[in-house]
């Protein structure tokens, strides 16, 4: 997949809208950002266990506590494939399944539960052993690249800005990526900005050379695969052309009869078991 920027080049190419005051940058990446999200939502729909939309979480748990936060880029609270527990066999590892059970039997069964954006674990754990998590992934939203670190303290970046906007324009947070729009830091706050500088809380992660993209969770290359690439061009056209009429755009309506085919297409072999260790349902706390 290419740079957000240049599916947005060739898009106004084969509309012969040129000019960004007519269509804005800003517009098309909002146009993107709601294809990419519905082509998730399409293949969530039809496979809930697509191995390209999947991720892993690890953490260990504190003797005492059962409430732990879920993954921020999980896709929603349904999404959760698997949740295991690792813990320590002799000198090697077992993982034991957790059952997902109702709210209404905490402190009854041994499993788990989310709540809002929190994951439930009942009884209380006394356990510091290793939860495994596998889930799948919200796609990071698309941005255009604002700028380039140039240098960095702790609680301040100096940047080279990539256009007459600074970076709070766009969002209250931002991402920093490398060339190939591999995202490094996110839910970066802007504390106060210019052109030439952004404040945060802390710089851990964040190195120079390395690009800012407005967004908690964003990128400038979309991570769909390739074969996207041709369909969100065709759909940004139809929404730059329904700007210019005034029609009002429903994304939705796009995915209908030989597009929802295609798209459907691409995933088709892309689902399965997303985490591989043969497990036993776990019973208890050990």
């Amino acid at each position: 997949m290419r740079q957000a920027s240049r599916l947005i080049e060739e898009a106004r190419l084969s509309t012969n809208i040129d000019s960004s005051d007519v269509v804005s940058d800003r517009l098309c990446i909002m146009y993107l950002n709601r294809i990419q999200s519905h082509i998730q939502d399409v293949i969530f729909s039809t496979n809930t266990e697509s191995r390209f939309f999947k991720g892993t979480a690890k953490f260990n748990l504190i003797s005492g506590y059962d409430t732990y936060q879920l993954p921020y880029d999980i896709y929603n609270k349904n999404s959760i494939n698997t949740v295991q527990i690792r813990y320590s066999n002799g000198t090697n590892y077992s993982y034991a399944s957790l059952k997902k059970i109702s709210e209404r039997r905490r402190g009854q069964e041994t499993g788990y539960f989310v709540y809002d954006d929190k994951i439930v674990f009942t009884p209380i754990p006394l356990t510091t052993d290793t939860i495994v998590i596998s889930y799948q992934k919200k796609i990071p939203s698309l941005g255009l690249v604002n700028g380039k670190i140039t240098g960095l303290t702790s609680t301040q970046l100096t940047v080279t800005a990539y256009g007459t906007d600074k970076t709070s324009v766009f969002d209250d947070h931002f991402s920093t990526v490398d060339s190939n729009g591999k995202i490094l830091t996110y839910g970066n706050k802007i504390i106060t900005d210019t052109l030439t500088s952004i404040d945060v809380s802390d710089t851990t992660g964040m190195l120079s050379n390395q690009l800012i993209v407005p967004g908690f969770n964003a990128t400038n290359i979309s991570s769909l695969p390739d074969e996207c690439e041709p369909l969100m061009i065709e759909m940004l056209e139809s929404c730059m052309h329904g700007r210019l009429s005034s029609k009002d755009i429903q994304i939705s309506e796009m995915f209908t009869g030989r597009t929802l085919e295609k798209l459907i297409d691409i995933f088709k072999e892309n689902s399965g078991d997303v985490f591989s260790p043969p497990v036993q349902e776990f019973s208890e706390w050990i």
